[in-house]
């Protein structure tokens, strides 16, 4: 039924939507995402526009601009956030080359257990 609907509106006079076409290596395709009228690529594979870097926790391509607004949503920064907050976590514990005091002053650190309360 998609394939009849799709051969009409082509048939009737209607543009179909163009695609993208930029070459993604790793999938051995074309990018299957829509374009503005006039353009050739979206809007992730355009060479002009805003800059764009990667995220340092989670590699995400974001624009430049955006980069302060993804970190306070980024998934990985939060995990590693939520992972050294962990009143538990110690900071290379098991690393085998910490001092007996820098040991003793992360155990000190920690709030207290249950039965020390």
């Amino acid at each position: 039924r998609r394939r009849a609907m799709a051969a009409s509106e082509t048939a009737s006079g209607r543009a179909a939507a163009k695609k993208c076409d930029f070459w993604l290596e790793k999938k051995n395709r074309k990018c299957g995402m829509l374009v503005k009228a006039g353009e050739t690529r979206c809007g992730n594979h355009r060479e002009h526009g805003p800059e764009r870097v990667a995220c340092a926790h989670c590699k995400t391509s974001v624009s430049a601009l955006g980069l302060e607004k993804h970190l306070r949503k980024c998934p990985a920064l939060a995990h590693a956030t939520a992972r050294t907050r962990a009143p538990y976590f110690v900071r290379d514990v098991n690393a085998g080359d910490a001092s007996a005091a820098s040991l003793a002053a992360a155990v000190a650190s920690r709030p207290p257990r249950g039965d020390a309360l």
